[in-house]
């Protein structure tokens, strides 16, 4: 299988990448995606965009897109800026959504009541991005740009926008029980991992999360994107 899609981790030890990506993963090779990642945080260069790469998906991080100091965020903004003006499809989860809001023109801003856990999504485009329970984690927020389409929102903030053939979800399609257990063990951001609080959570979760259902509706999220990113190849 050609590996034609790019993720980009942050913060995730060795050997965890395939348990982070998840439902994402899964559902992306079921649509003939093979998928390669990359990591600015451990200094690896991704291969140039346009060279082989039709998709890029970037994932959560424990760090903030508003924190000036970290020392890769600006090798990572001037990569997706390039995949964007290339008219190559972005995913953005979580804080991968907040650097592609930002790059568009859109801002993120410090949550006053961050997301931690179960919360219930409401989509104008349940076709594409299911309304129900997600997965969140998250303590900024996403202010989508003016010219993108509002996707689907919670009682907090907005949970997907859609702009073009790029694609923001605030809440994390990929969880599975694996996903979450390793973002107890393998997952750093710039001042460590998980807090004990947040880690205890996570396990309470793992535990009763379902699993397949999730799979069910990462696999629509992904599949329209993948359809979308096809329809623009073909153009």
């Amino acid at each position: 299988m050609t590996q034609s899609v790019l993720a980009l981790l942050h913060g995730v030890a060795p050997g965890l990448e395939s348990a982070m990506l998840g439902s994402l993963g899964r559902a992306f090779e079921r649509h003939g995606q093979g998928i390669r990642t990359a990591s600015f945080t451990r200094g690896e260069r991704p291969p140039r965009v346009g060279h082989g790469i039709r998709m890029v998906v970037v994932m959560g991080s424990l760090d903030s897109v508003l924190d000036p100091d970290l020392p890769w965020l600006d090798d990572e903004l001037r990569y997706l800026g390039q995949a964007v003006d290339r008219g190559i499809p972005v995913l953005g989860v979580c804080f991968g959504a907040q650097l592609l809001a930002a790059i568009l023109g859109g801002r993120v801003e410090h949550a006053a009541v961050p997301e931690t856990g179960f919360v219930d999504v409401t989509s104008a485009d349940p076709a594409g991005v299911p309304s129900g329970r997600w997965y969140a984690f998250h303590h900024d927020l996403i202010r989508p740009p003016c010219d993108a389409e509002v996707v689907a929102t919670s009682a907090a903030c907005v949970q997907a926008f859609r702009h073009g053939p790029h694609l923001g979800v605030q809440f994390h399609p990929e969880v599975t029980p694996q996903t979450l257990q390793a973002w107890q063990t393998g997952f750093f951001g710039r001042s460590g991992g998980v807090s004990a609080a947040d880690s205890r959570l996570l396990a309470e979760h793992a535990a009763t999360l379902d699993g397949a259902d999730t799979d069910r509706r990462t696999d629509r999220i992904v599949q329209g994107f993948v359809r979308q990113a096809r329809v623009l190849s073909a153009a």
